[in-house]
């Protein structure tokens, strides 16, 4: 019998992600989001950076939906380093001053299949 592993493994993981393609998200001066070359590079470093921090997990959780012109080269991208990225969505509910945030989170099957 095997005593050093009962079949769990602990990773890394991060469920509210957004990506670049939010309007609050500061980019470096000379990038431009209308140049395929720099949306390599900025997707390039994002996926980077899942690798240095050995994050294994995530959800990309833009505002109010999936943008998909993000989402997906990002998903492909950490494919490659052993990242797997879910779709999903920050929802934002306002009443008068109040707010309220639900983060949902896809099946990557299902979302395929919307």
């Amino acid at each position: 019998m095997n005593k050093g592993n009962c079949g769990a493994e602990w990773v890394r993981d991060d469920l509210h992600l957004h990506s670049t393609g939010e309007d609050f998200f500061r980019l470096s001066p000379g990038i431009n989001l209308n140049s395929e070359e720099d949306k390599r590079k900025i997707i390039r470093a994002c996926v980077e950076k899942f690798k240095q921090t050995k994050l294994k997990f995530a959800a990309n959780t833009d505002y109010n939906g999936i943008k998909e012109e993000w989402f997906n080269p990002i998903k492909e991208e950490a494919k490659k380093e052993g990242t797997v990225i879910l779709p999903g969505a920050e929802l934002n509910i306002s009443k008068g001053r109040y707010s309220f945030y639900l983060i949902g989170v896809l099946n990557d099957d299902i979302y395929k299949r919307v």
